[in-house]
């Protein structure tokens, strides 16, 4: 088939389960994230599915943390120089996805989209 449009791509540092720092690509496309070897000699690593995106969770300190949340499956947590800039159009892609299954709207949300928890992180709703 064709192949997916790219929305937006970046360096980043996964966070593994060891806690250790891996360096990968993420690829933001119309339907899915994808997170590909640095080396790029081998093909995606992971697929994430926007519609099983539940959230996004940044640091609000300068550390560029950013979570993404997946109920479904394992969640990822990695470390992106431009991590407001990936928010951003994770979140128009995962609504866009929303509405292309009929399930958009509804947003529960404050006027900058955002809630602080209690250990000072934000989390970007999505749904």
């Amino acid at each position: 088939g064709e192949p997916p449009l790219v929305l937006f791509s970046c360096e980043v540092l996964k966070i593994n389960r060891r806690g250790e720092a891996v360096p990968r690509t993420l690829l933001v496309c119309a339907n899915s994230i994808f997170l590909l070897d640095a080396d790029a000699r081998r093909g995606a690593r992971r697929k994430i599915p926007l519609r099983s995106l539940a959230s996004l969770r940044m640091s609000e300190m300068s550390d560029n943390f950013l979570a993404m949340v997946c109920p479904a499956e394992y969640d990822l947590l990695v470390v992106c120089g431009r991590k407001t800039e990936l928010a951003v159009v994770l979140r128009e892609a995962h609504r866009c996805a929303m509405v292309e299954l009929g399930m958009g709207g509804g947003d529960r949300e404050g006027r900058d989209g955002r809630s602080i928890d209690a250990a000072g992180r934000a989390d970007v709703g999505l749904r």
